[in-house]
């Protein structure tokens, strides 16, 4: 990118600290915050006579997701969290006891619990052993299969070592055994590139509070063509059918992800995600991901050259914006106290720190963090 500055200028919080903290909650940008304010502006002024402006801002956002995953706009539906289009997936799939799911040993609660809870209807979990580094092998997941392995779930890039799984490996893995892919996107989506079309992934949830830089409250889940046929819509309301205002009572759902959508949508949430994935395209999904892999390869050099080890996979196809490093002298909480003494935001997981840039981070904020590491 040869234009950080300009997009810069979109993030106040520059202004207030050293933000490198984005696998967590970020901060919006100027654009996501007058866009949440233009609905609520309207919404006070006009209560709901711009409803038909808002319905078309809302297709609006669906197109714009489209073109980001590569995806099609009637297979998207607005969630308003990982955890709620995981539960949407597990809750809707025709299970019979016995069926299991197959999953790493370590995951993000969101797609954990959603998959434990369905203990009670005799769905196993077959857990994936995960190897040096916060590696995930393909084998160790052909491993964890049996015949009644039914879904394989796991995030994009893992929260707690920042390992990125190549989904086109796991999409075949996953056709060959006549399997959901399911993916956790939240810790990628906004920095890392996804081709939803030629992955084979079946479902992917996303939260926009993370890379997608977006609002609180507000995500999006893609649907394959074979997952919108077989989930059932357990969560279904009066918007989950065709033409509602009829009030006819016919249950004939929509054949679009929209049947997912059972009531009033979260529209300054949904305003919000729409501006920030315009920004995003502006900028162009493999600018983004080359300049926050780019910062992330100058921070593994240089806190190696300091000592520390970097335990985060740093493979071509398997780094990420996430990187963790530990020192051999230094309590990692000692190391984060000093961090956020100098107004540096960056998070212990894993037993070291973690560290997440985004586009608009610049070489000079890394070499401050840097500055107050102790060798």
């Amino acid at each position: 990118m040869d234009d950080v500055t300009q997009w810069r200028q979109e993030f106040p919080i520059v202004e207030e600290c050293i933000f490198l903290n984005h696998a967590a909650i970020s901060p919006i940008s100027q654009r996501v915050a007058r866009a949440v304010m233009q609905q609520v502006a309207q919404h006070a002024l006009y209560g709901p006579l711009r409803t038909a402006q808002w319905e078309r801002r809302y297709a609006e956002g669906r197109e714009g997701i489209a073109r980001l995953i590569n995806g099609r706009s009637s297979h998207i539906a607005f969630i308003q969290n990982t955890s709620d289009g995981i539960s949407l997936v597990a809750n809707g799939f025709p299970w019979q006891p016995g069926d299991n799911v197959v999953l790493p040993e370590v995951e993000f609660p969101s797609n954990y619990y959603a998959w434990a809870g369905l203990a009670a209807q005799g769905v196993g979990l077959n857990k994936v052993a995960v190897g040096a580094n916060g590696r995930l092998s393909i084998d160790a997941f052909r491993g964890a299969m049996n015949g009644r392995s039914r879904i394989l779930a796991v995030s994009y890039v893992q929260y707690s070592s920042g390992f990125r799984s190549d989904l086109a490996k796991l999409g075949q893995l996953c056709r060959d055994h006549n399997m959901l892919l399911v993916v956790d996107g939240t810790q990628a989506i906004g920095a890392m590139q996804i081709d939803l079309a030629d992955t084979g992934v079946d479902i992917l949830a996303v939260s926009a509070h993370k890379w997608m830089l977006g609002p609180l409250g507000i995500g999006f889940l893609a649907c394959s063509d074979r997952a919108l046929e077989m989930l059932a819509v357990k969560k279904v309301g009066w918007l989950s059918v065709r033409n509602p205002f009829q009030f006819n009572y016919a249950l004939d759902l929509l054949p679009t992800a929209e049947r997912f959508e059972p009531g009033t949508p979260n529209s300054p949430g949904i305003f919000g995600l729409g501006a920030t994935v315009e920004m995003m395209l502006a900028i162009g999904p493999a600018q983004i991901e080359a300049r926050v892999l780019a910062l992330t390869d100058l921070l593994c050099a240089k806190v190696e050259e300091r000592g520390y080890e970097v335990i985060t996979p740093r493979g071509e196809r398997e780094k990420s914006g996430i990187v963790i490093f530990r020192s051999p002298r230094h309590a990692s909480q000692q190391l984060l106290d000093r961090l956020t003494a100098s107004n540096i935001l960056v998070s212990l997981r894993n037993g070291g720190i973690r560290v997440s840039p985004h586009f608009y981070n610049t070489e000079a904020e890394i070499e401050q963090l840097l500055a107050q590491l102790p060798t």
